[in-house]
């Protein structure tokens, strides 16, 4: 992860952060957690959804999604390397209002 990147985690959560999302996320290890934990880099705020999902709502390929958080659209949320979400709130927005391009033909 990238040291400005921070993950939100979207559940409601009692008990031990990094516990549940070492067990919710078994591919990243609890110490690992921990330590995001620990550093302030997780935090719980809003639902989160995968590319597939994200694609479904925006109608469009899952490669598309990607393109949309490369350019700066929607901010990926990384759990792990091969873990990625998305804010609920910003692919609705997305979706409703579009991208704003420049009209010169």
């Amino acid at each position: 992860m990238h040291k400005k990147e921070k993950i939100i985690v979207g559940l409601d959560i009692s008990g031990r952060l990094d516990v549940f999302l070492a067990g919710a996320v078994p591919e990243v290890s609890r110490s690992h957690w921990k330590g995001l934990v620990q550093n302030g880099r997780v935090a719980v705020n809003g639902k989160t959804i995968t590319i597939k999902q994200a694609a479904a709502i925006l109608d469009c390929h899952p490669l598309t999604v990607c393109r949309h958080a490369q350019r700066g659209n929607l901010d990926q949320i990384k759990l792990s390397p091969r873990c990625v979400r998305y804010d609920l709130e910003q692919v609705e927005r997305l979706a409703a209002e579009g991208i704003q391009t420049d009209a010169g033909v």
